[in-house]
């Protein structure tokens, strides 16, 4: 999904998923809090069969330990992403749906839950945020619920040059926890976004001979293309503050959880349960 394009970074990213770790995929904390939280409601919601909904086909997610009269749906409007990461030998109840998240191919009120990671980042903010909260509403059966993890950008600005030298001083864990943090320090502000090649263009500019600095510190040089598939995209990339999200979800959705993991960058990287006002 991309909120001014289809022509995306994640479409590319099937190429590289692999290289991809946290704070861009879930982690086993995020996953945790997801099988203590979530999945016991579920249970609750709907003893009998039961429709989960995720949006993309992240395998973390996918292959949580659903039970048996479980039935999962994921709507990606990637078919790369779908032919190489949903994993659908771990899913045999479930089904990889080439499909919108603003126009899920999706009865209405037929799902339990539905389930994201990261998917608002990819999102006008606050129309396409709207409009996505709507499908899920329509979507949802009134006791459903919905979890996501989001993106949040950090209450107090940082300054680029402040990143940067953490990153030649080794005090950054990983290419991905940088990535973010430059992302989110170039945005201007949600309304506007971050346009994913100015943040391609920030790195070519501060880091010319990329290679060298990942060798200095001691990253796989693969890493590097997950910024390079940024060059010459067309997507914006949206980081909302906690408030911004739960302004939004208000007038449709009730907060039941909101879950900080302690990993790097974690503070920025909240689950969130919610389910529909009645």
């Amino acid at each position: 999904m991309s909120n001014q394009s289809s022509e995306n970074p994640w479409k590319k990213y099937h190429k590289f998923w692999d290289y991809l770790g946290a704070p861009l995929r879930p982690s086993d904390q995020d996953i945790d809090f997801i099988k203590i939280e979530l999945l016991p409601r579920l249970n609750s919601i709907s003893p009998e069969l039961k429709h989960v909904v995720i949006l993309g086909v992240t395998p973390e997610l996918a292959t949580l330990p659903w039970s048996e009269n479980t039935t999962i749906s994921a709507i990606d409007n990637s078919p790369d992403m779908i032919r190489q990461v949903w994993p659908e030998k771990k899913v045999p109840r479930g089904r990889a749906i080439l499909g919108n998240w603003l126009e899920l191919p999706l009865a209405d009120h037929s799902s339990d839950v539905v389930l994201g990671d990261g998917c608002f980042t990819l999102l006008d903010y606050c129309d396409g945020y709207q409009k996505m909260l709507s499908e899920i509403l329509r979507v949802l059966k009134p006791e459903g619920l919905f979890a996501i993890r989001f993106f949040l950008r950090p209450s107090q600005p940082e300054s680029v040059t402040t990143i940067f030298e953490e990153l030649r001083a080794k005090s950054i864990g990983n290419f991905n926890v940088f990535k973010w943090r430059l992302a989110m320090a170039l945005q201007k502000n949600v309304e506007e976004g971050i346009p994913v090649n100015n943040v391609w263009k920030f790195w070519k500019q501060e880091v010319p001979e990329p290679n060298k600095l990942l060798d200095d510190l001691n990253w796989p040089i693969e890493v590097l293309s997950t910024i390079d598939i940024y060059e010459n995209s067309l997507s914006v990339y949206t980081f909302p503050s906690l408030n911004e999200v739960r302004k939004i979800f208000a007038s449709q959705f009730i907060e039941l959880f909101c879950y900080f993991p302690y990993y790097e960058l974690g503070e920025r990287c909240p689950t969130m349960i919610f389910k529909p006002k009645k």
